[in-house]
């Protein structure tokens, strides 16, 4: 069992480690230049290489103790012997600071860091600096590349960063502190954790991407939970308008329950209904544009049971593209782009679908789930409250928006047909 001490220390590494990876997301969102890189676990803590300037920040975070020249000893020696390995390069290095207890950071001179360098060993004073053979220019030198800063504590920190965040996704403060914040925190884990400091060198708009596609990946149960039906169904909205998942040149898939037991208030409109309504406000003719593409609808039964929902349809005048499901599901057939003949002005084509050979794709999960690697799928929107689907689908096409079974039918349309 852990003694209180070995706790303390443990829980002290791993706050210092938070701190570090909050200082990295600190970096990526607050970067502005095009072509810059940072590398998370580089030549220091957080490194950014941008313009010709090799930035390197090291992070130590002592909120139980007083500034001692001790702890500003060791981060200074591993920078002065990057320094000397590389002389011409452009440095600019960092070291990051805070003390739980109020201290005040020295005015680093020749003479200030010569007396940082020098420490006792077993008795024995040693000199860092000339046992590695540092001369007085070197460490001149080495100062007009040296920053000591005293950084903010965790919490402080923190606010900075969901401050810059929210900044970045115009999120409320609750939407930035339980989930767009825990997400950038997993990306940016992973990148830390990833084998060779290549795989750990990124550019921050590829981050900011990452963190964006992931916060998309939506299940609403905890999030109901946490804001409110309202509030919740108000905060998805807002995320799907602004990563414009659902654009009519996207490809998009919707994989919904056939269950009717749910009660009226969750379905609220048959299944038939439903597809008509989203065909007829994605891809309809004589309004949608021409490059639309068809909203695709896979649906959580078996083909059998599927089969009223298409005669419907069909007596509704929704032609659809199935893949021949009833006979053999056919992805290719499946997947080919409609054939469109534009609408014609006064004799003048325009912009808009004239005629279409389908308006949209409709097939069960039974015949689609062996293809689902070929179907192209998009940025599905899961609406099945099925785990085994989602699971299925989700390492199919990598998924980014999963909002879960427990909306209406007219929801769900609210939320994709806009």
């Amino acid at each position: 069992m852990s003694s209180p001490l070995e706790t303390r220390a443990a829980n002290a590494s791993i706050l210092g480690y938070h701190y570090q990876l909050d200082k990295a997301l600190l970096e990526i969102f607050s970067s502005k230049i095009a072509g810059a890189q940072v590398t998370v676990e580089g030549v220091e803590d957080v490194d950014v290489n941008a313009e010709g300037i090799h930035k390197a920040i090291q992070c130590k975070y002592y909120e139980a103790q007083k500034g001692t020249p001790s702890t500003l000893r060791k981060p200074i020696q591993s920078m002065l012997l990057e320094f000397k390995a590389d002389l011409k390069k452009n440095w600019a290095f960092h070291l990051y600071v805070y003390y739980g207890h109020t201290s005040k950071l020295p005015t680093l001179t020749l003479i200030t860091l010569k007396s940082i360098l020098t420490y006792k060993e077993a008795k024995v004073t040693r000199r860092f600096h000339e046992d590695n053979c540092f001369s007085d220019d070197e460490l001149e030198r080495f100062l007009k590349h040296f920053t000591l800063t005293p950084g903010p504590s965790h919490v402080d920190q923190q606010k900075q960063l969901h401050k810059a965040i929210s900044a970045h996704f115009s999120s409320t403060p609750v939407e930035t502190a339980n989930f767009y914040y825990p997400k950038s925190l997993a990306v940016v884990l992973g990148i830390a954790t990833k084998l060779s400091r290549e795989q750990r060198t990124v550019k921050p708009a590829d981050v900011l991407k990452e963190i964006k596609h992931a916060s998309i990946a939506i299940t609403t149960p905890w999030l109901v939970r946490m804001l409110g039906t309202e509030k919740a169904y108000q905060f998805i909205q807002r995320t799907l308008k602004h990563a414009s998942l659902f654009s009519s040149t996207r490809d998009r898939s919707v994989i919904i329950d056939l269950d009717e037991a749910r009660g009226p208030g969750l379905v609220q409109m048959t299944l038939a209904d439903f597809i008509e309504k989203l065909a007829l406000h994605s891809f309809c003719v004589g309004k949608t544009l021409w490059s639309a593409k068809p909203w695709t609808v896979i649906v959580n039964t078996r083909i059998e049971e599927l089969t009223q929902t298409k005669q419907q349809l069909l007596k509704q005048g929704i032609v659809f593209n199935d893949g021949y499901e009833l006979v053999q599901f056919t992805p290719k057939v499946f997947t080919d782009t409609p054939i469109i003949n534009r609408h014609s002005v006064r004799e003048k084509p325009s912009n808009k679908i004239g005629r279409a050979s389908y308006t949209i794709r409709l097939v069960s999960f039974h015949a689609a789930a062996p293809y689902l690697n070929d179907l192209s799928l998009g940025d599905s929107l899961i609406c099945v409250s099925d785990p085994d689907v989602q699971s299925k689908v989700s390492a199919a096409c990598g998924t980014k928006v999963n909002i879960g079974g427990e909306w209406s039918r007219s929801m769900i349309l609210s939320l994709i047909a806009r």
